[in-house]
């Protein structure tokens, strides 16, 4: 029987194996993967410079030194080679992750001790030419590993440190002036790469996570996406019922029929794109639940009502993360420019105040008695930012509870709105999650929607913006802030 080998794990099968595998040994999973890929060329910049100095070297050094060592760094390669062929037909993921890493950390420390005995052996006392020669390949080769091998940052000082170390000791054993200069220069040099290979592990592990992150929204987005397709489906299959079984409502089954033959449409032309067929689905939705027919039945009706929500969720959801996504790539487009809060606050206003009417919340805008100063930002994106504080001092409050608004000038040039509610507050232990994507606090076993981005999303517009965002816990409640800019006369 033909044996299939293990296939590197995608994104997405990495990111769904963090609730039960952990963050930790995902992310390190991830960066063995990146490791083992640069394998190859780690063995032949190895072998290349190795030859390289040996042939430089031939005149003074012994040759059969040279050939030891050349040996020795050749088997250090040939062990390379076959742990990672051994790794490509192994058992690989989070749960191997360790024995896989410590594996890879001894190996680059083997090979980083073949090159640390060529900075004894390869450094004659009486050519400083070749001494600096050896001192440049040495030096060269740890700066270059920076690409290859600190992706797994133990695993890089694990090939450094034997290969400096051993030169640094012969450097200051010669003791002559050339010699301890050079051994000053490579102490520091030791020092900025041991930082820097620190700085490329945090930098992987950055990108790393973004990945994971991107490849948990897309597997939402098709869960979301089906369940609107189900829904759809029922109500069509409904619509069809209905249709065969009241045949007193003739005017009502042919709007009906041409409806269907609308969505039959749409849906043949349906692309990848979201947004197009979501805002077709929202639009019919709504058609629907003004017919009256569908109004006299409860059971459409519903089905019409759980429509248009889960359409409208999910479409919020889509245009966060494309907001979040042009964020990240820096394309987000702003329009800066004067403007009176009150603007943007009056046209949020009307959008909550029925959901706080419904359930007896009194919403008291304190900026009508006193204007605060204009400020600089892009209108619609501060509206999106109003609109979303507002909208959560309303989603999280109690029955009968109250929401003001009240704006003022800051000593350091901007001007903060404030949003103090009274909610059953932000718990102490979870305030750090606040702003974090995703991020409900618990929020998310109740019944009240959401996705966790609007505050994440909302922050990163207000910095976009040159302004910031906060909360401050109160008694009774919380209060969520923003700032933006003050705007300079004449702007």
């Amino acid at each position: 029987m033909q044996q299939v080998r293990p296939q590197p794990q995608s994104d997405a099968a990495l990111a769904a194996t963090l609730p039960s595998a952990g963050h930790g040994q995902v992310m390190l999973a991830a960066q063995l993967d990146l490791l083992y890929r640069n394998v190859g060329v780690i063995v032949v910049a190895t072998m290349v410079n190795a030859a390289a100095l040996a042939f430089v070297q031939r005149t003074v050094v012994d040759q059969a030194t040279l050939l030891a060592w050349l040996g020795a760094l050749a088997a250090a390669m040939v062990l390379r080679v076959v742990v990672v062929r051994a790794y490509r037909r192994g058992v690989k993921g989070p749960e191997a992750a360790r024995r896989w890493a410590n594996i890879y950390v001894a190996a680059a420390f083997a090979t980083g001790a073949v090159w640390g005995a060529g900075g004894v052996l390869l450094l004659p006392q009486e050519s400083v030419a070749h001494q600096a020669l050896t001192c440049l390949v040495l030096t060269g080769m740890s700066a270059a590993a920076i690409a290859t091998l600190a992706t797994l940052y133990r695993a890089y000082v694990a090939y450094i440190l034997p290969l400096l170390l051993p030169l640094g000791f012969q450097l200051a054993a010669n003791g002559g002036e050339l010699q301890l200069t050079m051994l000053a220069m490579l102490v520091m040099l030791v020092v900025y790469l041991l930082a820097a290979g620190r700085q490329h592990e945090a930098s992987v592990k950055a990108s790393l996570a973004l990945r994971f992150d991107n490849a948990a929204l897309v597997r939402e987005l098709s869960e979301k996406m089906q369940r609107v397709e189900q829904l759809y489906g029922d109500m069509q299959r409904e619509m069809a019922e209905r249709a065969r079984i009241e045949d007193a409502l003739r005017a009502a089954t042919r709007s009906a029929e041409a409806a269907s033959r609308a969505k039959t449409d749409f849906l043949a032309m349906m692309s990848h794109e979201l947004r197009t067929p979501l805002n077709a689905v929202l639009g019919f939705s709504q058609i629907l639940a003004a017919e009256p027919a569908i109004r006299g039945q409860q059971r459409l009706a519903d089905r019409v009502t759980w429509i248009n929500s889960s359409g409208n969720h999910l479409l919020r959801l889509i245009n966060e993360i494309l907001d979040l996504t042009a964020i990240e790539s820096g394309k987000l487009a702003l329009r800066l420019q004067r403007l009176s809060l009150r603007g943007p606050l009056l046209e949020c206003l009307p959008l909550v105040e029925p959901q706080a009417r419904a359930r007896g919340i009194v919403i008291a805008d304190e900026t009508a008695a006193s204007p605060p100063p204009d400020v600089l930002a892009d209108p619609s994106r501060l509206g999106q930012i109003l609109l979303n504080l507002l909208t959560n001092a309303v989603k999280y409050n109690r029955d009968g509870g109250t929401v003001s608004i009240s704006a003022a000038a800051q000593p350091d040039g901007a001007v903060r709105i404030a949003v103090r509610d009274t909610g059953r507050g932000v718990p102490e232990d979870r305030r750090d999650e606040l702003f974090l994507p995703f991020s409900r606090l618990g929020a998310e076993r109740s019944s009240i929607p959401g996705t966790g981005i609007g505050l994440a999303l909302s922050r990163q517009i207000a910095m976009q913006m040159g302004g910031k965002m906060g909360h401050e816990p109160i008694p009774g409640g919380s209060v969520f802030w923003v700032e933006m800019p003050m705007a300079a006369d004449g702007k």
